[in-house]
């Protein structure tokens, strides 16, 4: 790449970034002062949602960090088998893909919070599944270098994630750990299928994005179906 088309690629990742770090953060800030107030109130309910929300967020630093340094430092460093399925552009668009929509879906989580003063399971599962797609998708990228292999999903999305975020954090602790895994599942047979049936008609952040709307709203559909036959 030409240095001055190198440079201009640098200065949009740059500002991209901080643009999604001031989202972040704000985010961060409006969890933060719900945790304070759930430590006044010693309600155990209230803490227990504060508490998730922290993991959560601290995840989504960390997945939009590293989405960051290997969008900056490794821009153009895909596998064969990425670079043959998806659109080459001056990056692979990981930091949009991975971040923007569990911050859309957390900014209407706090909307909530704060207009009606409900705290919405539903919309918290979502953002937590999206933050996870994101962990998911950028470990297939920059370790295994395929997002379409079945064993690779399987590997990452059966084993080491369940059983990492089972550990480590509360949110996928007990059962909720299947919820999550039927949710990274299904985005990722969407994101695997946009790369093969439409070879080079997305970067992978692009392909991402469609995955995550696709595959979040056909479990959505799943899970609602099954409630309605139950009962």
């Amino acid at each position: 790449m030409p240095r001055k088309a190198s440079s201009e690629s640098r200065r949009a990742q740059v500002a991209e970034a901080l643009a999604l770090v001031l989202a972040a953060g704000w985010a961060t800030h409006l969890v933060q002062k719900e945790e304070e107030a759930g430590e006044q109130l010693q309600t155990e309910q209230r803490l227990l949602q504060a508490t998730t929300m922290s993991h959560a967020l601290f995840v989504l630093h960390i997945l939009g960090l590293s989405a960051v340094l290997q969008s900056i430092f490794r821009p153009q460093t895909l596998s064969k088998e990425l670079r043959r399925d998806s659109r080459q552009e001056r990056d692979a668009g990981l930091v949009v893909g991975c971040v923007l929509p569990p911050l859309v879906l957390l900014s209407r989580l706090l909307a909530e919070i704060y207009q009606d003063g409900v705290f919405s399971s539903v919309t918290f599962f979502y953002a937590w599944t999206s933050i996870s797609v994101g962990v998911s998708a950028l470990l297939k990228v920059a370790v295994f270098g395929s997002v379409t292999s079945l064993s690779v999903n399987v590997l990452v999305d059966g084993v080491l994630l369940p059983t990492a975020f089972g550990l480590l954090t509360p949110v996928e602790a007990e059962w909720r750990f299947l919820l999550a895994t039927g949710g990274r599942v299904f985005v990722a047979t969407v994101l695997a299928a946009d790369l093969k049936l439409l070879p080079r008609s997305f970067t992978v952040g692009e392909a991402l994005l469609v995955a995550q709307g696709v595959g979040l709203c056909a479990y959505d559909l799943v899970l609602s179906t099954v409630n309605w036959v139950r009962g």
